[in-house]
């Protein structure tokens, strides 16, 4: 055996692959590979999607063999786990994106009916202090329905062995992917969520209170052969500071952090892993900060912020940050580690003689320890064992949001139909745009990002390129000189974007600067021509004179419907999407008994 994961993975990496893709074929699901050469050796990545800018998950590992189970893996349980679009990105009341609207056993309950029969709100009270009343209209929120009622699915409870209902869309806004997972058998899966969940936890508590943790010394970790070569080569070069940290949260669990210090542009990233096997968990930190990135240009898109403490940034954004794409901001006291931390790495225990069974027995019992439930859901419709595990009061990835971030959401809510379709609201209406830009402005992945916002999945350069064409039509509607001068500088420059539209929108923002200054019209016009290509300033001419905007022809309007008509469509893959969930969804809708008991290993 060549690779510790081989002992725990039950199955090769090759039948795994092979598994999946079968199942998936039967719904008629092909995947496209697309790889990423890291540069550094047992560091793999890929991305597998449909194409069409439809549905696509990463994955990683320490062969090319290992990546491409990882990546099949995390697309069969994102497609099984109904997480492929999250709710207030989506069309909020189409059933075709919203996979558990599918799940046989789906019941809807009011607010009142919620507040009075969800006892796990207490686990939710106790950690947030917020009251089963505002929890119950929370849920209301997250289900997107027109008679305002819940959908609930079930889950086993299997330390208290009984089932309980639990929000669909609050679940998904709430614990997001955290306790998802997929193996070769239920066993491999659930040892596999569990210890996601410790990993969420210990990466939210370190960034919530800006902690510093222990250097795992590197005598325990030249034990690991694999993990000795990539911090060689790492290391090899005088570029990079990296250093693996314990982050374990108390418990004697396995949790793990790779830092690695770019010095060449003074920036950095902190990833973290958990495994009930260090040596595991310690690859898999490795393996996954490299994921889609290359050594040569690590520092590319990370960040360089140093925080004096914990508070100097809002908490809820950085965690958010940290977890939605690794870019986190750390403290002074993280960073000065030698200084500040006052406990040694933890010896942990030696697990790698277990089997898959053996672990899930252990990590029940440290759940149980914790004195709360764990509530299971069986999610394998399509054959491929897999799981979502719940904990209420301890494993919400986005729990900062039930006391610091409802604004935001509901927010969120507004702007994604009024970017769908902008030309149809008030000039109030765009003003609430700027507004929520504002609001998130901190957090990297929605910054600037039409395709997340708008509940699109467009091509990412697409994306970038119709957020500022949208945000410079509203700025022109509201006549904020301003912001509209400074979005059409983005448009129109080289760096950013090419092509005829550059040279449209650098034609625009001359009109507009002369319009400005007073200069009468057809002196404009004969101005342009001189400086521009003269079929730019007839096609802006021709716009204006029709009454319309010079962005009219840029300007999304979209109701999830007509995708034959969209300017967009080849850049979109909202049909496929749909596609997608809808053939999932058929499956799922004859899965009538996947929440018998016999579905889950009982304590």
């Amino acid at each position: 055996m060549k690779y510790i994961d081989e002992k725990f993975k039950d199955n090769s990496p090759e039948r795994t692959v092979e598994e999946i893709a079968t199942r998936l074929k039967g719904i008629g699901i092909e995947l496209i590979e697309e790889w990423n050469d890291s540069g550094v050796e047992n560091c793999h990545s890929l991305r597998v999607s449909t194409g069409n800018y439809g549905p696509g998950t990463n994955g990683k590992g320490v062969t090319r063999a290992f990546a491409r189970a990882s990546g099949y893996g995390e697309f069969i349980e994102r497609l099984q786990s109904g997480l492929f679009f999250y709710k207030y990105q989506s069309f909020e009341c189409d059933p075709e994106v919203n996979l558990q609207t599918y799940a046989p056993d789906g019941r809807y309950f009011t607010v009142e009916e919620l507040e009075k029969n969800a006892e796990w709100f207490d686990y939710l009270t106790k950690e947030y202090g917020i009251t089963r009343k505002a929890l119950a209209e929370q849920c209301k929120m997250y289900a997107h329905t027109d008679d305002g009622n819940v959908l609930c699915i079930p889950f086993y409870s299997v330390f208290e062995d009984k089932y309980v209902y639990m929000p669909a869309g609050f679940i998904e806004a709430m614990y997001s992917a955290n306790g998802c997972c997929v193996g070769n058998t239920r066993e491999e899966a659930l040892v596999h969520a569990l210890a996601e969940i410790m990993e969420r936890r210990a990466s939210i508590d370190a960034i919530a209170n800006g902690k510093s943790f222990p250097e795992i010394p590197d005598d325990v970790l030249s034990k690991f052969p694999v993990v000795s070569n990539i911090l060689r080569q790492i290391r090899e070069s005088d570029d990079f500071h990296v250093s693996i940290f314990d982050c374990s949260i108390g418990n004697g669990f396995p949790v793990v952090s790779t830092r690695i210090i770019d010095k060449k542009n003074h920036k950095y990233a902190v990833n973290y892993a958990a495994d009930p096997v260090l040596e595991i968990a310690v690859q898999r930190s490795l393996t996954e900060i490299f994921q889609g990135r290359q050594l040569k240009d690590f520092g590319k898109n990370r960040t360089s912020e140093i925080l004096a403490s914990a508070d100097e940034k809002r908490k809820a954004t950085n965690v958010i940050n940290q977890l939605e794409n690794g870019s986190g901001s750390f403290t002074v006291d993280y960073f000065a580690n030698e200084l500040t931390c006052d406990r040694e790495a933890t010896s942990f225990e030696d697990n790698s003689g277990l089997t898959n069974k053996q672990l899930l027995e252990k990590m029940y019992e440290l759940y149980r320890r914790l004195g709360k439930p764990l509530y299971i859901r069986n999610c394998a419709f399509l054959g491929f064992p897999c799981y979502k595990v719940i904990v209420p009061g301890f494993s919400e990835s986005r729990g900062m949001r039930l006391t610091e971030s409802i604004q935001e959401y509901a927010l969120g809510d507004m702007v994604s139909k009024i970017l769908r379709d902008p030309e149809s609201v008030s000039d109030d209406d765009l003003n609430i745009v700027f507004m929520f830009d504002s609001l998130i402005s901190g957090i990297f992945s929605r910054r600037n990002n039409f395709a997340y916002l708008a509940g699109l999945p467009l091509d990412s350069k697409k994306s970038f390129f119709i957020w500022y064409v949208t945000m410079a039509y509203c700025a022109h509607r509201i006549k904020s000189a301003d912001r509209l001068k400074m979005y059409l500088k983005v448009l129109s420059d080289g760096d950013f974007f090419a092509g005829e539209d550059i040279q449209y929108f650098s034609c625009v923002d001359r009109y507009l600067e002369l319009k400005h200054k007073g200069v009468d019209k057809e002196k404009i016009y004969c101005i342009l021509k001189k400086f521009y290509y003269e079929k730019h300033v007839d096609r802006l001419k021709g716009l204006l004179e029709n009454g319309k905007t010079p962005f009219d022809e840029y300007i999304l309007k979209c109701d999830g419907r007509n995708c034959s008509g969209c300017r967009y469509k080849e850049f979109c893959g909202y049909e496929t999407a749909r596609k997608v969930i809808r053939a999932a969804g058929k499956v799922y809708s004859e899965f009538k008994d996947g929440q018998s008991k016999d579905n889950f290993i009982i304590p």
